[in-house]
């Protein structure tokens, strides 16, 4: 079983948030984890070392997840394993997805926000009777999955910076600069928003990501105006203002 067997895993998600969640997530549980940002890194990371498995996002920049599975399934002589397991995860969770991820040749998926319970069922599932891919002898694995909320606790300072970058970067994209990087840009935050549980900011985020996907540029303003509200709002919240002493 996944739980009892120390794996070598590789993280391929473009959002840093979301790598070091699902890291936390995989080291408290005994297993070995590297972590990339896209596909072609991910090519160069399988070529380089042994692995047992890719958890790799579908929603990459440079090289998306299926592309890199399909170059993965494809393989040949390039000194890793065309076959190693690859576990799909995805903001979108829309019906189809699964089948998709599929077509092109991963395994399975599992949707965002990842669930530690739901993410370890997928690797128990995926290993069961399988051994690592390496001759590293199985490491018995007796530490229990943290809650979720003490590996967040460690990131607030990450999602802090983050909010003010991307504040930013809301600024600094003008409407005429194109709904492609409006839409990569609010589909990022949604994913950082979704796994901290800020509804209102995953909302905002993802009407702008869904009018940027509808090449809505009208409403673009409006979304986006409200997507940086919204950031202001948790800023606030993770750092309130001081009190001036009497």
């Amino acid at each position: 079983m996944a739980g009892e067997t120390a794996l070598r895993i590789l993280v391929a998600d473009d959002n840093e948030i979301n790598q070091r969640v699902i890291r936390g997530m995989l080291e408290h549980r005994g297993h070995e984890v590297d972590s990339v940002h896209n596909g072609e890194e991910v090519l160069c990371a399988l070529a380089a070392n042994p692995y047992d498995l890719v958890i790799m996002d579908c929603m990459m920049p440079s090289m998306d997840g299926y592309e890199s599975t399909r170059k993965i399934r494809a393989s040949k002589n390039q000194g890793f394993d065309p076959d190693i397991p690859v576990l799909a995860i995805t903001a979108l969770a829309a019906p189809g997805d699964r089948e998709k991820c599929l077509a092109c040749g991963m395994d399975d998926y599992i949707s965002k926000p990842v669930v530690a319970d739901y993410l370890f069922e997928k690797l128990d599932t995926l290993f069961g009777e399988l051994e690592p891919s390496d001759s590293r002898a199985a490491t018995a694995v007796h530490a229990p999955s943290p809650p979720p909320a003490d590996i967040l606790d460690s990131l607030k300072d990450r999602l802090a910076t983050d909010l003010k970058h991307w504040r930013q970067e809301l600024q600094r994209l003008s409407n005429t600069d194109g709904l492609q990087a409006l839409g990569q840009l609010a589909h990022k935050i949604r994913g950082a928003a979704d796994v901290f549980g800020e509804q209102a900011l995953s909302k905002a985020a993802e009407n702008l990501e869904n009018c940027a996907r509808n090449n809505d540029g009208k409403s673009a303003p409006g979304l986006k105006s409200r997507l940086t509200e919204e950031i202001r709002h948790l800023e606030s919240r993770l750092h309130p203002p001081r009190r001036k002493h009497d």
